[in-house]
């Protein structure tokens, strides 16, 4: 028969439901690095503010993809922001798309942000609870003196 303290041991991993969370929203993240990659070395705008736009995607992409590894220790904060994150991203890839239509300038990478963003941000949303159990697992854990160092 199983104690609590080894229920919460089972608890405060992270389920499959978070890793494949932070697998979309890391996936995501190198996506939109490969955006911003290819706006800071290959487009030059005529407009000077619009240059801005290539580091702000690497940000984004940055963010993501950190976002991504504190997800895998089930990190509810992380989670939310993982969510909220993708969902900004999804949003920003399909204006920055549209403009790129206008534009004459499409980059297939950028299309593909917008469905992987949207994705990492619904599953994320999902798994919010798995991860939300993980982190009061762990606090029940080193409130009885076993910090597990996650």
């Amino acid at each position: 028969m199983s104690s609590e303290p080894e229920d919460d041991l089972a608890a405060a991993q992270p389920s499959v439901k978070v890793k494949v969370a932070a697998a979309l929203v890391g996936g995501a993240g190198v996506l939109t690095l490969v955006v911003g990659a290819q706006l800071v070395l290959f487009m030059r705008f005529v407009e000077p503010l619009l240059d801005i736009v290539g580091y702000v995607w690497t940000v984004l992409a940055l963010a993501l993809i950190c976002l991504a590894a504190m997800m895998l220790r089930a990190r509810a904060w992380a989670t939310l922001g993982g969510a909220a994150l993708s969902a900004v991203v999804a949003v920003a890839a399909c204006a920055w798309a549209i403009y790129g239509i206008f534009g004459a300038f499409i980059s297939c990478a950028n299309v593909i942000v917008v469905p992987a963003a949207i994705a990492a941000s619904v599953v994320s949303a999902l798994a919010l609870s798995d991860a939300r159990r993980a982190t009061t697992a762990r606090a029940r854990l080193a409130d009885a003196g076993m910090d597990l160092g996650l």
